[in-house]
């Protein structure tokens, strides 16, 4: 954990640290970080990257990652309403994006990390963009199935509809969506986990631009089984 430097209740009171001692803490809290954060894996798990980690100073289990799907990997051929992929989006015309509206739906499919921590819940994130200046309602439906190694797929557990308010103003803006708003549940998982994740949308009320999908998870802590 993070040791807090001493520096006294006011200047040159001889109350605080020393400097060696003070410096001594600088590095022991370095080499915490660090390790905490780890290297910047870029391992790929059935379509999505891992990224970077970052901390949360305040959660038991203070360590995030985030499992990456680029919109490459999220509008596979020959599923049924299929977003429109556009080539230029934005001010720049230089992003490449996937365009949705009404029914268009979105896949994405994940084996969770074997640096998870078993059983903590994990929150699905969409990254969007308004295509044009006005107030947007997307109404989206959501269902997902997990299972463990050797294990069969169950009935897709569906959540939603629920509502994304995006106010006037923000045409280009890069904004992210809960989808579910309170995550997903993966308490007594303990073994290779993989998921299928599918959202529809509903109603909106102009199109919009899916940027990418991810997956916020904890690491650390008792991570997955896995013998190579």
């Amino acid at each position: 954990m993070i040791t807090p430097v001493n520096i006294g209740a006011a200047p040159n009171d001889g109350t605080g640290d020393l400097i060696r001692t003070a410096f001594g803490k600088v590095n022991t809290n370095y080499n915490w970080i660090t390790s905490k954060i780890g290297a910047d894996d870029q391992a790929v798990t059935l379509g999505g990257n891992i990224g970077k980690r970052y901390l949360d100073m305040t959660a038991a289990n203070d360590t995030w990652e985030d499992l990456q799907f680029p919109i490459t990997t999220l509008n596979p051929i020959g599923v049924g309403n299929p977003a429109t992929v556009v080539a230029t989006s934005g001010q720049s015309g230089l992003d490449l994006a996937l365009q949705y509206t009404t029914n268009n739906t979105l896949y994405a499919f994940a084996q969770m990390p074997h640096t998870w921590t078993v059983g903590t819940d994990i929150f699905p994130h969409i990254h969007v963009q308004p295509q044009l200046p006005l107030a947007n309602t997307i109404v989206w439906n959501g269902w997902y199935s997990i299972a463990q190694e050797g294990d069969l797929f169950p009935v897709s557990t569906a959540f939603g509809p629920f509502n994304t308010n995006i106010p006037a103003g923000n045409q280009w803006r890069h904004l992210t969506l809960k989808m579910p708003p309170g995550g997903i549940s993966l308490a007594g998982m303990t073994d290779q986990v993989a998921i299928r994740f599918k959202f529809q949308v509903v109603s909106a009320t102009n199109p919009f631009h899916v940027l990418s999908f991810d997956v916020h998870y904890r690491w650390g802590g008792s991570p997955i089984t896995f013998t190579p």
